[in-house]
C-alpha cells in the first residue's frame, strides 16, 4: 500500500515539475521576443 502510494505521489511530482519546466520555458521565450 505504502509503495503504491509513494509512485502515486512521485508521478504527480514529475507531472508537476514538468508543468514548471514548461512554464518556465514559455516565460523565456516571451521575455527574449520582446527583448530582441
Amino acid at each position: 500500500m505504502k509503495g503504491k502510494w509513494m509512485r502515486e505521489a512521485g508521478i504527480v511530482e514529475d507531472s508537476y515539475v514538468s508543468v514548471t519546466v514548461m512554464e518556465g520555458v514559455l516565460l523565456i521565450r516571451r521575455v527574449r521576443s520582446k527583448v530582441g
